[in-house]
């Protein structure tokens, strides 16, 4: 996770926290991964942020077909 990435997902999940039960599972889905400057901001930050928020995450790639079938699945739940 980028951290302009970070910063916006935790406005996201403070938006939905606010008008939702404190039971409301939390997704986070990563795309593009193929495109991740570094792996290091992730290992260190993003898990960290993760488990703060206890929240699920996976990545995707389109471009190299990465978990792109858990994404649609997810979405027709």
């Amino acid at each position: 996770m980028e951290k302009d990435s970070i910063e916006n997902v935790k406005n996201w999940i403070d938006s939905v926290k606010e008008r939702n039960p404190d039971d409301t599972v939390i997704l986070i889905i990563g795309t593009k991964v193929d495109l991740r400057k570094s792996e290091e901001v992730f290992e260190t930050v993003g898990k960290q942020f993760i488990t703060e928020n206890k929240a699920f995450f996976f990545e995707t790639s389109a471009r190299y077909r990465r978990n792109n079938e858990y994404s649609l699945k997810v979405d027709n739940m």
